[in-house]
Order: C-alpha cells, then sequence, then structure tokens
C-alpha cells in the first residue's frame, strides 16, 4: 500500500500500490479508464492523475496559476503521486526516441471484481487464478479475449461476462456437507447459453467487463512467465506451464482459444476425463496438469 500524509491540510491516506489491493469499486473505476486509455480517449498522465484523485477522494476545484509559488509545489506532489501508480503499466524506454513507453500490463491473477449486478441478480465469477473454471469455461474465455483484442468488438466482452459470471447454486449450505460436493459453488457452465445471456451485461460498467479481460489477461500473462519466472504450484508442484502457452498458435494453428478446441476433443477421445461433455466440465486445472504431464513425456521420449 502506498502512503500519503501532509498534516498541514490534514491529510492521511492509504491507497492501493499494485493491482490486488484495489477494492471492487476502484477496480470497476480503474477499468473504465484503462478502456479509455486503450481506445485513445485519454492520455497516461491523464489516467494517473485521475486514478490518484480517486485514491486520495482529491477534487480539482480550480485551476492552479503557475506563477504561485505553493501552485508549483503542488504541481511537483501531483507528479510524484502520479508515479506511485505506474504498478498499471510495463515502462520501457524507446531507444531512438528515448522516451518512456507505457503498456497496459495485467500481471494479476486475483478476480478484482468477484461478483456484478445483472438486472435484479447478483451473479458471480471464478475464484483467484482461474479457480472453480472449467475447461470449457476456460477456452471460451480465451476465445472472447482474443476476438476482442482483434477487433475492439464491446459485445465480446459482454459475451466474456456471459461466460464468467453466473448465479451460485441454491441450498448452497446443504449442500457444503455433502461429501461429495465439489466445492464449486455456481451452476454448471453450458457454452451455448452465453450468446442469450450476453444480453443480460449490457448495462453493466464497462469499467467492470474491461477489468474481466483484464482479469482472464493476467492469468494468461502468469500462466505464460511461470508465475513470474518461480513456477506455478499445482497440487503441490512447482510446474513450468509456459511449455504449454508459449507456443506460437494453437493446435489447430489458430489462437490460444481456438487451439484448445482441439486439446478438447484430443482429451475426449483419449477418455482421459471422460466424454466430451465430461471433459469440458473438468476443472481447468486438472486439464492443464494433464497436459503438462503429456508434454514432459514427449519431450522425454524426442529426447
Amino acid at each position: 500500500m502506498n502512503h500519503i500524509e501532509i498534516p498541514a491540510r490534514n491529510i492521511y491516506k492509504e491507497y492501493p500500490g499494485e493491482w490486488g489491493e484495489l477494492t471492487i469499486e476502484q477496480a470497476s473505476y480503474a477499468g473504465e479508464l484503462l478502456f479509455m486509455l486503450s481506445k485513445g480517449e485519454l492520455d497516461v498522465d491523464m489516467f494517473r492523475k485521475l486514478m490518484v484523485d480517486r485514491f486520495i477522494n482529491h477534487v480539482n476545484q480550480r485551476a492552479p496559476r503557475m506563477d504561485r509559488p505553493e501552485d508549483e509545489d503542488r504541481w511537483g506532489n501531483e507528479a510524484k503521486l502520479m508515479e506511485t501508480v505506474n504498478f498499471f503499466f510495463k515502462i520501457t524506454k524507446n531507444k531512438k526516441t528515448k522516451k518512456e513507453e507505457f503498456e497496459i500490463l495485467p500481471c494479476f491473477t486475483e478476480n478484482l471484481i468477484p461478483r456484478v449486478r445483472a438486472g435484479w441478480r447478483w451473479l458471480y465469477g471464478p475464484g483467484n487464478f482461474l479457480q472453480g473454471m472449467s475447461f470449457a469455461e476456460f477456452k471460451d474465455a480465451l476465445e472472447c479475449c482474443e476476438v476482442f483484442m482483434r477487433e475492439g468488438d464491446i459485445n465480446k466482452l459482454d459475451e466474456l461476462m456471459a461466460v464468467l459470471y453466473r448465479r451460485n447454486l441454491y441450498f448452497v449450505w446443504i449442500r457444503r456437507r455433502i461429501v461429495s460436493f465439489d466445492g464449486n459453488l455456481r451452476v454448471r457452465y453450458v457454452p451455448e447459453q452465453r450468446f442469450f445471456r450476453k444480453k443480460k451485461f449490457r448495462n453493466v460498467p464497462v469499467g467492470t467487463k474491461y477489468m474481466a479481460f483484464l482479469y482472464v489477461m493476467g492469468c494468461m500473462y502468469n500462466l505464460r512467465t511461470d508465475g513470474g519466472g518461480d513456477g506455478i504450484e499445482i497440487n503441490g508442484v512447482e510446474c513450468r506451464t509456459s511449455i504449454l502457452f508459449n507456443r506460437k498458435g494453437g493446435n489447430d494453428g489458430g489462437s490460444e482459444g481456438i487451439g484448445l478446441t482441439g486439446v478438447l476433443f484430443g482429451l475426449a477421445e483419449s477418455g482421459v476425463f471422460g466424454s466430451l461433455h465430461e471433459t469440458a466440465d473438468t476443472d481447468v486445472w486438472d486439464v492443464i496438469a494433464r497436459l503438462l504431464q503429456l508434454e514432459i513425456q514427449r519431450r522425454e521420449m524426442k529426447s
């Protein structure tokens, strides 16, 4: 967390210093500004100023006059505060222009907006780092993100929300007492329903929808980089998931989302997780663990 203390104005604030420290309201607001930034409707400096203003509850009441020393100090302090929200970006220096370049880098795995209100009902998303997601849900979420990145179609964000957010099961408190309960609190994901369910999310704030997109991208970033280089723990074992997700294209030469369709059919044919529908319902981490096992065996045989 960042801390700011200005005793002369009786200001003592604590505000987020990384993605995972954002509240639900802050995450939705940040998502809206990042969406505008990605569309070119904001520049980086304006984004950073508006985020700091929201974090410290600062209201701009007048334009400071630069001929006054106190106003110069005020601008200097704001410039310093703006540097504290650089965690939203990957900052590199252009070799030709020598200027800093800011790239939105979602490196978090927390679902910062675990629930949304669509109409009169609360709908719930997956847990942190794909917890509670089926393989079919993961595949369809990647496909929505890939199309949104390529075409910029905001309708794909509505579809992504329809993939990720569903109502909870009824009588969860009873289900938790059943030995066979798998811990998944949401209703089963049915791929075909996302096409007509997406209309439920049209009035959901765009910042919330864009943050759901960044959540999926953050999970993929960590899968590709082995959680920042330390490896990802699966069933108590440190695994290098980058060997699966750093291939160029999918199994059928397409995107990650489309390529996983081939994986789904391949696993169904092998019968490891049962039929096609049973494989689609399998927890995504069980599938990743199996794919890692197969990839390691393939490399050992090749060597």
